[in-house]
């Protein structure tokens, strides 16, 4: 005698298999309820954007800038493992608004015993908005480098107005994201960073940019509870701040400017030679005239 589907009486056939007292479209109907999680919560930083995942937090360059792509990622990896269920995988996720907030639809495929079904979910997005430790840092005034921007032989107000401009707008959000602070000092420009190693990315990047020569020192704090000593990096980056047909003294001789480059400065001597000199040679040139 055949058997038949508990739930709709179908027959068992070579092409309807009946599965735990269930015909497949049932099976998939009854047993793919809660395939995917019925509530998903993330937390996110109101001041950056940063999202926590799988307890770590990731900044928007880090998660493409798109929330979806974490959510799905997230939704994929806690997706039930259901018997005979096989090849799942999310077609398409959506975050949905409604009154009083958001939920997520997403699109699953898979199979069953070889049958492909195609399934809509809809889960609960629950989304608590606090400050990532990194802004929680730069809140309170926190840092842990400082990249200090200076000129040879000063900085003038020109390229002061485009470094600030450019640190303050245009360096990737991978690094903004540490800045605690920008401050206008007599000399130069002083950014507070929450992140040593994003202090060693930003100078990177304004080196690349507009050259320059740099120096690095420790400043020792204070002990933590575990005795060890905590110290804040500071990365002093020197940056040529000399015009075409300027006069200069560098190492006590005097020299007329005749080009500037990001790397290189090509100056004229007093005999009318042109000396090509780089951005770390005319720093020494410079520190052992003082």
């Amino acid at each position: 005698m055949s058997r038949f589907c508990a739930r709709c009486g179908a027959t068992e056939s070579k092409t309807n298999p009946i599965l735990t007292y269930l015909c497949i479209d049932c099976y998939i109907r009854e047993k793919g309820i809660n395939l995917v999680p019925e509530i998903v919560a993330i937390k996110t930083c109101s001041r950056c954007g940063s999202i926590k995942f799988e307890g770590k937090w990731l900044t928007p360059d880090e998660y493409g800038n798109d929330v979806k792509v974490p959510i799905s990622y997230h939704i994929q990896e806690n997706i039930e493992k259901s018997s005979h269920f096989s090849e799942i995988e999310i077609e398409k996720l959506q975050i949905k608004e409604e009154l009083g907030g958001y939920y997520i639809e997403t699109t699953v495929t898979g199979k069953v015993l070889g049958r492909v079904f195609r399934k809509i979910y809809r889960s609960s997005l629950k989304i608590t908005r606090t400050l990532c430790p990194t802004c929680l840092k730069a809140q309170g005034k926190s840092y842990d480098a400082t990249v200090q921007i200076r000129g040879l032989p000063r900085l003038n107000r020109k390229l002061e107005d485009k470094l600030y401009n450019e640190i303050a707008n245009n360096v990737p959000d991978i690094i903004r994201t540490f800045i605690a602070e920008i401050e206008i000092v007599r000399n130069g420009i002083d950014v507070k960073l929450t992140s040593k190693e994003a202090a060693y990315a930003l100078a990177d990047y304004i080196q690349r940019k507009y050259g320059g020569y740099r120096t690095y020192s420790d400043e020792s704090i204070k002990r933590d509870r575990s005795g060890k000593t905590v110290s804040k990096k500071t990365i002093s980056l020197r940056i040529l701040s000399v015009e075409p047909g300027e006069y200069i003294n560098i190492d006590g001789k005097p020299y007329i400017v005749d080009s500037v480059y990001r790397d290189r400065i090509v100056l004229i001597d007093r005999d009318g030679k042109k000396v090509s000199m780089s951005h770390s040679d005319i720093y020494k040139g410079w520190s052992k005239k003082k």
